[in-house]
């Protein structure tokens, strides 16, 4: 007896959602792991602490949302002062104003910075390789499990 239809492309279909996600946390894995290469650091300072909103969609299917924006300042080897927006959320925990930070940059483009955490630097990352690899799983384990007759 063959597989029938429904489960071959529902289990395609999370099988494929999984190779995009997986596609998409490694690359960003690569320039998270390009951009430490070269990067220096400095010590910064949390200027001050924003709220974003914005909405998607319109009607019933209106997506609100809110984001934590920092304004960062700090200064490279070269003496200037540079200011970035770093948008956090739960994972980094909560930032307040005139807290320091660790902050990566690139020294030949300055304005090309990031705080200098595991968490802002890598979490991301994982949870899009995490994703993708559940995915993955769970496109082989339905076509596994119920695919077979």
């Amino acid at each position: 007896m063959k597989t029938p239809l429904p489960i071959l492309f529902g289990s395609l279909i999370f099988g494929i959602a999984g190779l995009f996600i997986l596609y998409f946390g490694l690359d960003d894995l690569a320039d998270t792991w390009q951009f430490l290469e070269n990067a220096a650091s400095a010590t910064g300072t949390v200027e001050n602490i924003s709220t974003q909103y914005s909405e998607m969609g319109s009607g019933s299917n209106k997506t609100r949302n809110w984001t934590d924006i920092a304004l960062i300042r700090y200064s490279p080897e070269s003496g200037t002062t540079v200011r970035f927006e770093h948008a956090y959320g739960l994972i980094e925990g909560p930032l307040q104003e005139g807290v320091s930070v660790s902050v990566a940059y690139q020294p030949e483009q300055p304005q090309e910075a990031r705080i200098n955490s595991f968490s802002a630097l890598w979490a991301g990352d994982i949870a899009l390789l995490f994703m993708g690899g559940m995915f993955l799983a769970a496109g082989y384990a339905v076509y596994r499990v119920f695919g077979k007759p």
